[in-house]
């Protein structure tokens, strides 16, 4: 299994980045509505927005207090393959390099 972190500018970069690569396609569903999905026993798991604290403490309407939180610039997915992606797919997808010690989310 080999595992790849991906970070696009918006949601709608991530899907085009995703299908240029050709680890996802589209088919239709049973309604006709395109539906995307993994290719070549792939895993994909979507994560979006990240948020990350600022280091400023509020407080809530009950006194109590919580970090305020930030976005993380970017539309986060992580991509899990059967074995490495050749480095032409790899060209295609906004991997996260380096990636963060401490991913936000993790395959279990």
């Amino acid at each position: 299994m080999r595992d790849y972190l991906l970070r696009a500018t918006d949601e709608a970069a991530l899907w085009a980045a995703l299908l240029a690569a050709g680890v996802v396609a589209e088919q239709p569903d049973v309604t006709g509505a395109l539906a995307r999905l993994p290719t070549g026993g792939a895993a994909l798991d979507v994560v979006g927005l990240i948020y990350q604290p600022t280091g400023v403490m509020l407080t809530d309407a009950d006194g109590l207090p919580y970090p305020e939180m930030a976005p993380v610039p970017g539309f986060h997915a992580n991509l899990r393959t059967e074995g490495p992606l050749p480095d032409a797919q790899l060209a295609l997808l906004p991997l996260v390099t380096p990636p963060p010690a401490t991913p936000y989310r993790v395959w279990a």
